[in-house]
């Protein structure tokens, strides 16, 4: 019995490894032969009592497993899977439920207490199906009671058609197309008042009567047929035809309205004068006089309205003249051009004869009246009035309106005739060549001076135009009259100083009482005329932003500057020419020789 004992434990030790070892230890390559699981274990004797020794062997009770590595990851545990279940089941449910009440509220033909009623069925469904799903302990009971609930809110009947609801939607109807047929009645255009009002009593009659026929039904499909030969009976009504007197008399009727409001409108203008306004309003008056004359004549309806809508569109076209603004009363004082616009708090601006833009301006007071601030004024300077709303004014050029205008010495007028005559920068620039060199040329486009500027050392000028220039043979040219209206003598200036923003240029030079032109960065860009002392105070078109690219000049010629020199030096002793002594004037040389000497001779 001991040595049964021994060998039952070995067999069970033997069997507890196998259990516990991977399959593939015993597997071997697959060499055609089929794989003995016991391979290499073959059958021995059972050992004799001396061999075997008792020997107590552990054995588990259930077979151990060698677990899985384990993974980052949240396996689903039959609750999860059950709660997901119910949510997308009542889920289900109530996009059912969703559906049904739809298909009811889209019933028209039936009341609202019927539609409550088959609402509550569904809801009372929902409730019931809800309350399976969530007593469900198992994911088959939930898909079962979630088809239950689904199948019981589609069996809820829609509910049926209500007589009174019926007759009232047939009512309606009948009340809408009685309406439009009345819509159109009105809009024939030119029909008879009386025609108007027979054909909206039989409208009238045909309502009542449908209506009538839709009470006294007694089925839905009675109400249907009356609605229907009601609507038909409306529509069957003929309308009124246009009569062409009425038609006539409706066209003068809006010729007289629109000459009304046209005349009101012209009224409210503010920049319009009196006796302009009433001329235009003369004007609507004679076109709509005569238009109504014209409508009379016509034979058809056609012609009327045709001959109607170019009445008022002629009658809508009158526009009065606007106010063109004048300026009169100019006058010189001080530095200062005082005027009088014909409308107040327009805008006056001083122009000079070869700017492109304003050099200034004054806006008017409330009884037109204006003062701009200028120091000197030429002849081809001019002023312009403006105000939005209004014509402007013509230009009021000094040399023309006044007698007294302050003449620039070097404006000549002498025409003359270059060569090589180009316009270019899209008509806004002029080029050519002439004799005369370092001379101001002046250009004349179809009457108007459009620019100017001066000549090269060589004769050549290239100056822009304020005026766009299309054909270069209607140019004319002119330069000053005199050899002295040259500019090429530069000087140069002492105690330059740009201010005024760099509009301003002052400096000091040994001429005196003399006219100095300004150029900057080869630009003309102003003159003036130096005070008795030498000194100017010039504004420039143009801004100064650095006085090293200034150039100043002014006209001669260098036999003129000999002769300054020698003015200068001829009287520079103050003393007695006939023995008195005379402090407030120069003596000449003649006379100091003549001085000294008697005083040597004593």
């Amino acid at each position: 019995m001991k040595k049964t004992n021994k060998i039952v434990s070995l067999v069970l030790a033997l069997v507890m490894i196998l259990s516990i070892m991977p399959y593939g230890v015993f597997a071997e390559e697959d060499n055609g032969v089929e794989n003995n699981p016991v391979v290499g274990i073959e059958p021995q004797a059972p050992p004799s009592d001396e061999e075997v020794e008792e020997t107590t062997v552990a054995v588990p009770s259930e077979p151990t497993e060698i677990e899985p590595k384990a993974e980052n990851r949240t396996e689903a545990t039959p609750e999860k899977e059950l709660a997901a279940a119910k949510t997308n089941a009542k889920a289900e449910i109530e996009a059912t439920a969703k559906a049904k009440n739809d298909a009811i509220d889209k019933l028209t033909d039936v009341s609202d207490n019927a539609k409550n009623n088959a609402k509550a069925e569904v809801n009372t469904a929902v409730t019931n199906a809800k309350a399976e799903i969530d007593n469900a302990d198992s994911i088959e009971k939930v898909e079962e009671a979630k088809n239950e609930g689904i199948k019981a809110i589609d069996e809820i009947k829609l509910p049926e058609a209500d007589l009174d609801t019926v007759k009232n939607n047939a009512k309606a109807e009948i009340d809408a197309t009685a309406k439009n047929k009345k819509d159109s009645i009105d809009g024939v255009d030119g029909a008879k008042a009386d025609d108007i009002k027979t054909a909206k009593a039989k409208v009238d009659a045909a309502v009542t009567k449908a209506k009538t026929d839709i009470d006294n039904a007694t089925t839905i499909t009675e109400v249907d047929t009356a609605r229907t030969n009601g609507i038909k009976a409306i529509d069957e009504i003929k309308l009124p035809e246009a009569d062409l007197d009425t038609v006539k008399n409706n066209a003068k009727a809006e010729i007289d309205a629109a000459a009304i409001a046209k005349k009101d409108a012209i009224d409210k203008l503010t920049n319009v004068s009196s006796s302009e306004k009433t001329k235009a309003k003369n004007s609507v008056d004679e076109l709509a006089k005569n238009g109504k004359t014209t409508i009379d004549a016509q034979d058809t309806i056609a012609k009327v309205n045709t001959e109607k809508t170019k009445i008022i569109n002629a009658i809508n076209a009158v526009t009065p003249t606007i106010i063109k603004l004048e300026i009169t009363n100019v006058y010189r004082s001080g530095n200062y051009i005082k005027g009088k616009v014909n409308v107040p708090y327009a805008t006056v601006y001083f122009y000079r004869e070869d700017g492109s833009s304003a050099y200034a301006s004054d806006e008017a007071d409330k009884d037109g009246y204006f003062e701009i601030y200028v120091r000197n004024v030429y002849r081809y300077d001019y002023l312009l009035a403006k105000l939005s709303g209004y014509t402007n004014s013509e230009e009021y050029t000094f040399g023309r309106n006044w007698s007294d205008w302050d003449d620039d010495d070097y404006y000549r007028e002498r025409e003359i005739y270059p060569t090589s005559i180009r316009v270019s920068n899209d008509g806004y620039k002029v080029s050519g060549y002439t004799n005369y060199r370092n001379t101001r040329v002046y250009a004349y486009y179809d009457g108007r001076a459009v620019g100017n500027g001066y000549t090269d050392s060589d004769g050549y000028f290239n100056f822009s135009t304020d005026r766009k220039v299309y054909n270069d043979s209607d140019l004319r040219f002119y330069i000053g009259s005199r050899s002295t209206d040259s500019i090429d003598k530069e000087i140069y200036p002492t105690s330059i100083r740009v201010s005024n923003d760099g509009y301003r240029v002052t400096g000091y030079t040994n001429y005196k009482n003399t006219r100095v032109y300004v150029y900057y960065d080869g630009s003309s860009v102003g003159n003036g005329t130096t005070d008795r002392d030498g000194y100017f105070s010039i504004s420039t078109d143009r801004k100064i932003y650095n006085d090293k690219y200034l150039r100043f000049y002014i006209a001669g010629t260098s036999t003129d500057d000999e002769k300054l020199e020698q003015l200068s030096r001829i009287a520079y002793i103050k003393g007695y020419p006939d023995g008195t002594f005379k402090p407030n004037s120069n003596m000449t040389r003649a006379e100091a020789v003549t001085m000294f000497a008697r005083l040597i001779k004593g």
